[in-house]
């Protein structure tokens, strides 16, 4: 599959870094994908533990900033070397279709 980023801001995750102080109502597990910890693993980078539902503690509950530093930047980043995918900055959408290929 080919995927398309597209971000209003000037960087990746701008929304996100705007309420980065706020922490999520729900733990990583809920916020974090299997394909998207592979990738992750694979750059080596630090992966965010995700205890099964009930198993949670308050750190189990990333900040904004969390999120975007240890999840959203670094699978940003991974998908950004990757020739099946496009990112867009500072772009506004203002519809979208399906393409009939």
């Amino acid at each position: 599959w080919d995927v398309t980023i597209v971000e209003r801001g000037n960087e990746l995750c701008a929304n996100v870094v705007a309420w980065e102080h706020v922490k999520l109502f729900s733990a990583w597990k809920l916020n974090v994908s299997d394909r998207g910890r592979k990738a992750l693993a694979s750059l080596g980078a630090d992966i965010p533990e995700c205890k099964e539902m009930g198993e949670e503690t308050e750190a189990d509950y990333p900040t904004g900033k969390e999120f975007s530093d240890q999840y959203l930047r670094p699978l940003g980043e991974y998908l950004a070397g990757s020739e099946r995918c496009e990112i867009m900055l500072e772009t506004r959408v203002v519809s979208i279709g399906k393409s009939s290929k």
